[in-house]
């Protein structure tokens, strides 16, 4: 299932991001998608399904209520895993949701 998963994550460091990007698929998880702004994942989660939202530890409260809004309004399945920590853990999330 992992390779079928389609993944969103939103943070605030690239550096970070491109290290998460590469441990997903590293893990099998190949259609992970990152963006840096909130103007992206509105973008994104207008014009995209996912089934995973992976919201990183740098991004605050109020974009993490817009980001659960959007995914309510357009009454999507999609999962959010509130991220904080070591991208080891997100396997287990992941795999928890799906």
């Amino acid at each position: 299932m992992t390779g079928s998963v389609s993944i969103l994550i939103l943070g605030r460091h690239s550096g970070m991001m491109q290290n998460v990007i590469s441990f997903l698929n590293s893990n099998g998880f190949d259609k992970a998608k990152g963006v840096l702004t909130n103007e992206e994942v509105k973008t994104e989660l207008l014009t995209h399904q996912y089934q995973v939202v992976i919201i990183g530890g740098g991004v605050d409260g109020e974009t993490r209520q817009m980001i659960k809004q959007l995914i309510s309004d357009k009454n999507s399945n999609t999962k959010v895993v509130e991220h904080f920590g070591n991208p080891a853990s997100l396997l287990e999330e992941i795999k928890i949701l799906t």
